[in-house]
Formats: structure tokens, sequence, C-alpha cells
């Protein structure tokens, strides 16, 4: 809640205790020690002048004698207090007027009410939800039907109260239980109840309630994007990555706007759920809308997708981009040209990446790149060295493959 509706709602407490004091005090004057009955009209009149101060004086210094009086007196100055905005001392005042337990049963409600909303008002929380607890555990019926629907709205609207203050002090199992007393006056309520119960709930691991709850918080505000995300990683939590993928493709739909932590986990869920190309897709949209995000990181992710997805012009193109960054990816993106036929290129590609990789390994793919642009002299040169250097059975096998390529070449040259 607001700190607006905290003070909407407390004001309006006030506003019942001094309409209910006013009237007290007119139809109970008779109660009242004489003495006592002219203190109060006394400051009521200084009240009424916007003469707080004078008022409270008045009321501070007197000390009646009868516990009635008593009470009657310490109520009547805490509510002017509070309006003089002195809530501690409100605090005591009302505090005192309550433990006498010598108010009628209408009065005493009233006067802890007030009392419980000061303290929730100064985050007193765990002292309030005491005052408010046994506000809902009285027994009050009054014989005014009005008077008695009005009590029964004010004992929900406590519920609700006793609710966010646990809420506050992070009591979650508390906050579930109190919640589930208040009944909402309207939409705007309801979301509210909402709101503080799956917070509740997710603190708590409930999972399930959590995404029902969040369901229903996504229908009344679509356009509100935390309740996609939050919903996105209740379903992670459940092993839901299909609703996942559906929960995100839905916010898309709605128009939520995305941040980069939406556009990674999205791709993420593609690649897990073996669509590499989509995840691709959401990669590069998220670098067009932020391209700071264009890391080197983020470029090998999307290569990776790409090349999962066997789009081997893009993987090439992204790869070619990250090497750009770091030349260690030559040697990847040298591979794949390779596998693709593209032996010039593998060739001028493989230069960058020698001094990333073993040097057995680098010379072997280069005599396959040498060999398919049928460069055989040089081939075996690299052979050659390769087996001097590091000998091998691959190697040897390398060289006599050539020489015998070259005898075959050599032989044709002669026969034509």
């Amino acid at each position: 809640m607001s700190k607006l509706l905290h003070s909407a709602s407390l004001l309006s407490t006030v506003t019942m205790l001094i309409g209910a004091f006013l009237m007290s005090f007119a139809l109970n004057a008779q109660q009242l020690n004489r003495y006592t009955a002219l203190k109060i009209q006394q400051a009521t009149v200084l009240q009424q002048q916007e003469k707080l101060d004078q008022a409270i004086k008045i009321l501070a210094e007197y000390e009646p004698s009868s516990k009635y009086d008593q009470a009657f007196v310490g109520r009547v100055l805490g509510v002017f207090l509070w309006r003089d905005n002195k809530p501690k001392q409100a605090i005591v005042a009302l505090e005192n007027a309550i433990s006498l337990h010598a108010l009628t049963t209408e009065s005493q409600w009233v006067t802890q009410r007030m009392l419980a909303d000061i303290l929730f008002s100064e985050q007193l929380y765990k002292r309030s939800i005491g005052h408010y607890q046994r506000l809902t555990d009285s027994s009050l019926e009054l014989k005014n039907k009005d008077k008695n629907n009005k009590q029964q709205q004010n004992r929900n609207e406590i519920f609700l109260r006793i609710a966010t203050a646990n809420y506050q002090l992070q009591r979650w199992t508390k906050t579930l239980s109190a919640l589930k007393q208040y009944r909402p006056n309207d939409s705007s309520d309801q979301r509210q109840v909402w709101k503080l119960t799956v917070v509740a709930q997710l603190q708590l691991s409930h999972w399930q309630s959590a995404e029902r709850t969040l369901a229903m918080l996504i229908k009344a505000e679509p356009n509100e994007p935390n309740w996609w995300r939050q919903q996105v990683a209740v379903q992670f939590q459940l092993k839901k990555p299909d609703e996942a993928l559906v929960t995100y493709s839905l916010a898309k739909q709605q128009g939520v706007v995305f941040r980069v932590g939406d556009y990674k986990t999205l791709s993420q869920l593609y690649a897990q759920q073996k669509m590499p190309e989509r995840a691709a897709r959401v990669s590069e949209e998220m670098m067009r809308v932020f391209p700071e995000t264009k890391s080197e990181q983020q470029l090998v992710y999307l290569a990776t997708y790409w090349q999962q997805a066997k789009e081997w012009e893009e993987a090439e193109n992204v790869w070619s981009q990250a090497m750009s960054v770091n030349g260690k990816y030559a040697w990847t993106l040298a591979k794949l040209q390779l596998q693709q036929g593209h032996y010039q290129r593998a060739l001028t590609t493989l230069a960058v990446a020698k001094k990333y990789v073993d040097s057995q390994q680098f010379s072997l793919v280069k005599i396959r790149a040498l060999y398919k642009l049928n460069q055989y002299e040089e081939a075996l040169v690299v052979a050659k060295r390769l087996n001097a250097q590091h000998p091998s059975t691959s190697a040897k096998a390398w060289i006599i493959y050539l020489k015998n390529k070259q005898r075959v070449l050599k032989n044709r040259v002669l026969k034509s």
C-alpha cells in the first residue's frame, strides 16, 4: 500500500474518532465529572479555533480521578496530539486510554483502531499487528444496522493492514494467512491483494501458486513487464521451458518492451529447446536494439546458434566478426570454411589462427586446404616439415599420398 493510501486511511479513522468523540461527549456528558466535561469543552473550542497547543496543554495538565474520565481525556488528547503532528506523544496518550478499559465498547474499538493506524504509519509494524489482531478478535456488534455494516467493513480493512504489516516485516506465511481473510472491494483492491500475494509466494518458493497468481496479474495488467518476467522465472523453476517460451511469445505480441535480460533469456530458451535458428534471430534483434550488447561473448553465442541451425553463411559471417574482436576464433572459422569448401578463405583465415592453435593440428588442416586447392607441392612441403617436427602416422600418410598424387600428375603430363 502506498504512503498516500496509509495517510488517507488514517485520516479517515481520525475523522471517525473525532466524530465519535463529539457525539459521545454530547451523549455521555452525564457520565463525566462536571469539571472534566468543562475541561474537554474548553479544549474542544480551542481545537476548533486551531489553537491546538493550548487545547493540548489544558488536557495534558488535567488529572481526573475516575478511570472513565482518565480514558476519555486520554482519548481526546491523543486525537489532538496526532492532529498537531506529534504521533509519538499521541501513541502514549491512546495507549494509556485503552489500557484503562473504561471506555464504552464502541469507543474502545475506534480508539484502538486509531492507535493501530498511527503505529502502522510510523512503521512500528509489529506493535500495530497486535492491536489490529485484537480488533479482529473483538465481538463488537452495534445495534444500528448501518454502523454495524461499517464495522464489518472496518474489520475487512484491518485484515489487509495485518497482511501489509506482516509483508513489511517479511513474515510471508502470516501475510498470506491475513490476505485469505480479506475480501477486496473492487478490481483495484483485488490487484493490490494479488501483488502482495505473489511476492509472499515467491519468497516461500510456492511456485505453482505464484504461477496462478501471476497469470491473474498478467490478465489484469497485461502491459506490466514485471509480471511477464516473473512468470517466466517461475516457469523455469517449475521446469516448464515450453510454457516459458509461450509466455515470452505472448508478451511480445502484447507489445511488452524487452530488456537485454529478456532477449538473452529468450534466446537461451530457444537454444535449450533445440530451436537454434530462433535463438539466433532473437540474439540478432537484441544486438540491433541494444548495439552495446554486441560483445565478443554474444557474437560467439550468435555464431554458435547459426552453426547449430546449419545456416553456414550466417555462421561464417558472425565468426568473422568474432575473429575481428579476438583472433582466437580464427581457428573455428577456418574449420567451418574448410567444411563448406571455401578453401581459399580457409587458407587466409589459417594465417591468423596459427598462433592460437597447436602446430600439429594447424599443419594438418593447412595441408588439407592446400590439397583441396590442388597446391600439392606446397602441401607436401608442409607435410614434410610437420613429420620432421612431430613424426606421426597422419603426416607420413599425407607425404605418401601427395607424392603419389604428384607422380600421377607427372605421368599424365608425359603421356600428353
